[in-house]
């Protein structure tokens, strides 16, 4: 079974995990970004993957499993407020803006679905990424812990740690 995988905001860093992600057979890919011409270069670099390029957060959020934010911090807040409705207990957010807390993604996205907290640096486009992860919302089952470790374990080393050591492992690293 495929699963689909939505990403709002396809930059620099969420290029970067995409690049990485995109020899994964079993994900299905939606795309979303401020600059269609840069979303459409990237899903030609993803080559040989299914990538679907969305118009909007409300297709890309209604099509997904896993919705991973790659927006800039000051971004996230109204982009989970407009959605909140539409997110489902079944799917997962994964976030990796910097100093945004799993309290805050909670709180904005009206709990609708767990929540993931990443911190990535760029070599994940080369599968050399280092990537601290905080699983710890407790909405999250096994099975979905598992995937997004191993998801970014595909594409680097993971650290999972606690969300009060995220930033300074950000720092560190």
């Amino acid at each position: 079974m495929d699963i689909r995988f939505g990403c709002i905001g396809c930059g620099n860093m969420g290029g970067a995990i995409l690049k990485g992600l995109a020899r994964r057979m079993d994900l299905r890919f939606q795309l979303l970004g401020r600059n269609l011409n840069k979303i459409h270069e990237l899903a030609k670099e993803m080559e040989n993957t299914d990538v679907e390029v969305e118009l909007n957060a409300r297709d890309l959020v209604e099509h997904s499993d896993y919705i991973m934010l790659g927006v800039k911090p000051h971004q996230v807040q109204a982009i989970l407020e407009e959605q909140a409705a539409r997110l489902k207990p079944s799917q997962v957010l994964i976030s990796i803006a910097a100093g945004i807390t799993l309290e805050q993604l909670k709180a904005w996205s009206s709990g609708s679905c767990p929540v993931v907290r990443v911190m990535p640096n760029t070599p994940a486009m080369v599968q050399a990424g280092l990537f601290a992860v905080c699983l710890e919302d407790p909405a999250l089952n096994q099975e979905q812990k598992g995937f997004v470790q191993g998801l970014f374990a595909d594409i680097g080393q993971v650290h999972l740690l606690p969300e009060r050591l995220i930033d300074a492992f950000t720092a560190v690293a």
